[in-house]
């Protein structure tokens, strides 16, 4: 989603069929089926740990009753051995949601060193240092892939304190200017 939401301006200036789209759109899809993946992979064992943590608590019960009915163990001691077993089972079933926390945080682990393996993109040489915190800009010109102008012939100077506003309909060039 941050993806997505970081190419907002790159969207809404690209046509459907854009490369740049294309590639947004297949990263997402992809992000969406590893987490898919993940799911599938992590439920069952969730579901399974989950199931035998309350049929092992079940089966207690149900002993403990059998116990009393034949008068092996009285009520009082049921229920402190029940509340025990509460008190023991309630951390097991925790331990489903902390699995799956630490998939989802070895899957982040394998992004990130993966993005840290990359080879660092090549970085210009800082330029003139700014006289004032004026922007300016001359002639600016944005076009689309197909070559149709989405910006074109655009100068402005804002000045350091000013307000300044854009104003225009959804996919005029406001966030690429």
């Amino acid at each position: 989603m941050q993806a997505f939401a970081e190419r907002q301006p790159l969207l809404r200036a690209a046509q459907r069929e854009s490369v740049a789209r294309q590639g947004l759109e297949e990263a997402l899809r992809s992000l969406h089926r590893s987490t898919l993946e993940l799911l599938r992979r992590s439920l069952p064992s969730g579901l399974g740990f989950a199931l035998a943590v309350q049929a092992a608590f079940a089966f207690a019960l149900l002993g403990g009753a059998w116990a009393v009915e034949r008068q092996w163990l009285d009520g009082a001691r049921l229920v402190a051995v029940l509340v025990l077993l509460v008190r023991f089972i309630e951390p097991l079933a925790q331990l489903t949601h902390l699995d799956q926390a630490l998939r989802g945080a070895w899957q982040a682990l394998d992004t990130l060193l993966r993005v840290f393996a990359l080879a660092p993109l090549h970085s210009p040489e800082p330029g003139e240092r700014p006289h004032d915190a004026s922007l300016a800009a001359e002639a600016v010109e944005l076009r689309l892939e197909d070559g149709r102008a989405l910006l074109e012939d655009i100068s402005l100077r804002l000045e350091p304190g000013s307000l300044n506003v854009l104003v225009g309909p959804s996919g005029a060039g406001k966030s690429s200017l």
